[in-house]
């Protein structure tokens, strides 16, 4: 099925699962196309159709579906040689008290999600991954790798990253790659390396801009004509 119709007006999200913090809100809504998708056989829509619904590419994809898989929120088989989805929690009535009402718990959301709260390097990951395609930017394991360390230094030094800030510094050395002509991952290693090393908060260019050529020495030649 190429181009499964969503059939629905819009998605529904449960609200523990909506309150979940250690779930970026594509991932929540990602849960919520699916479930949409599920007739009672399963979604069998492909990665890249998940992918062009919810506007991430399809590498994110594998990674929101394992990790949702992991998290017992969706489960996955092969029926008949295709692959199926579904989702494993109920829907519940959407009720609320008027208490909660008028005051909403504060949770994070996707742009301000703290980092540091990832604890394993698979997840730290996702989050790079997540700021690279923000910026158009190759996700590579060096490059990858260099703002995982990066993340662990802020996280030791007491200043962890959030979301929004990993962007902001994936932004950085994107344009101190292109204004010295190298390529991403370089400017990522060189950047990320200085602030380890000088124990710095941010990422700041190291590169100096290239020297003007020296000038002419000048020889008993040039001053008898006049120079």
């Amino acid at each position: 099925m190429e181009n499964p119709s969503l059939g629905f007006v819009g998605i529904f999200i449960p609200r523990d699962l909506w309150l979940r913090a250690d779930l970026s809100v594509t991932e929540k809504v990602l849960a919520g196309v699916v479930d949409a998708l599920d007739k009672g056989d399963g979604c069998w829509a492909s990665n890249a159709y998940l992918a062009n619904t919810v506007g991430v590419g399809e590498r994110q994809i594998r990674d929101y579906l394992a990790r949702l898989e992991e998290a017992k929120i969706l489960k996955r088989w092969t029926q008949d040689g295709n692959r199926r989805i579904s989702s494993t929690y109920s829907k519940p009535s959407n009720s609320s008290s008027v208490e909660e009402n008028s005051h909403p718990p504060r949770k994070e959301t996707a742009a301000n999600r703290v980092v540091d709260k990832v604890k394993d390097n698979k997840n730290k990951s996702v989050c790079v991954s997540e700021a690279f395609c923000k910026f158009f930017v190759e996700v590579t394991d060096k490059a990858t790798e260099s703002f995982c360390l990066f993340i662990v230094h802020r996280q030791e030094i007491k200043r962890p990253l959030t979301q929004r800030a990993l962007e902001g510094n994936v932004e950085i050395v994107k344009a101190e790659a292109e204004k010295h002509g190298i390529t991403f991952t370089e400017a990522a290693k060189e950047m990320v390396d200085a602030s380890i090393r000088n124990g710095w908060y941010g990422l700041f260019p190291v590169r100096k801009a290239s020297p003007h050529l020296p000038k002419k020495q000048l020889t008993s030649e040039d001053h008898k004509n006049g120079f």
